[in-house]
Formats: C-alpha cells, structure tokens, sequence
C-alpha cells in the first residue's frame, strides 16, 4: 500500500511541476509579449488563477512524503521521551482527522461543481470544476501520506529509543529524561 501511495505522490509531484512550468512559460510569454506589444494574451491572469491552487493541493503529499513541512517541536524538546512520542502521536491523529474533514467536504463540493459544471467568468469562461478534482485528488493523496506518518508515529510511540522524530524524514530531537 505505501509503495501505491508513493507512486500516487510523485505522479501528482510531477502533474503540478508541469502544471507550473506551464504558468511560467505563460507568464514570461505574456510579460513578454506586454512589452513588445502593449497588450499580452488574453486571459492569462484567470488561467494561473485556476491553475494555481490546483499547483499547490498537488505538491502537498511530496511535501508531507519528504518531511518538509514546517514543524515545530519547541514542546516536544521539553518533555521526557516517551510523553513527548505520545503526545507527537495525538497530534498526528488529529491532523489525520482534520484532513479526513477537509476531505470530505472538498470532494462534495468538487462533486457539486462538476456536476453543474461550474464555471469562472472573466475575459475567458474558464471551467473551474476540473480544479476542484485536482484539489480533492491532492487532498486524498496527503491524507495517504498523513495516514502513513501517523502509523509509524503511533508504532513508535510504544518504543524505547532515543528522541522523537517530528517530522518523518527529519533527525530526532531529544526529549528530555
């Protein structure tokens, strides 16, 4: 299953690097031709508009798998090990919950807007419903990813070792005895 998660990731990684490299051929193009010409392509500020929200809920997951988020263990360092590992533990399963929340919520509303195949008005009649199922889609793939974390988080809480490890990926801090 992690292995599925993990191709998951990196096919959404590489959808919205393409995804941003297309805003910023359109963009230079644009500022480009604006100063060539005085005017530049039609509608290039509503699509990075689409685009770009769509960029970001895509990258999330690569994000949480590379343990690049920013994290803050300031209380963790405080505390013994273990109480430090538990408490780690609850917060990963309340993120988890609040994704899961998250989740549902963003996949009705892509429902609703596919459904009635919402649209955005500016110079261009862009369709926003595809949008939203790229931000549900990255939004699945992160709570995978979450999902993940926090069973190791959770597995390792029960352990003796030496520190608890904020973020998956990153060295462990050490708690205090």
């Amino acid at each position: 299953m992690r292995s599925a998660v993990r191709r998951l990731t990196l096919a959404l990684m590489i959808v919205a690097s393409l995804l941003t490299l297309f805003l910023m051929v359109m963009i230079a193009g644009d500022v480009l031709l604006r100063y060539a010409t005085g005017s530049g392509f039609r509608g290039s500020t509503e699509v990075a508009e689409v685009i770009l929200p769509a960029v970001a809920y895509l990258a999330m997951a690569y994000t949480q798998r590379r343990g690049e988020h920013v994290a803050s263990s300031v209380v963790l360092d405080r505390l013994p090990t273990r109480p430090a590992r538990m408490l780690h533990s609850a917060g990963m399963v309340v993120v988890t919950a609040f994704l899961a929340v998250l989740l549902l919520v963003t996949t009705e509303s892509a429902i609703d807007s596919a459904n009635i195949r919402e649209s955005r008005y500016g110079l261009l009649g862009l369709a926003v419903w595809p949008t939203r199922i790229l931000l549900a889609i990255g939004l699945l793939a992160l709570l995978l990813e979450n999902l993940a974390d926090t069973w190791e988080c959770v597995r390792s809480s029960n352990k003796k070792g030496s520190g608890v490890q904020v973020v998956p990926g990153a060295p462990e801090t050490q708690g205090g005895s």
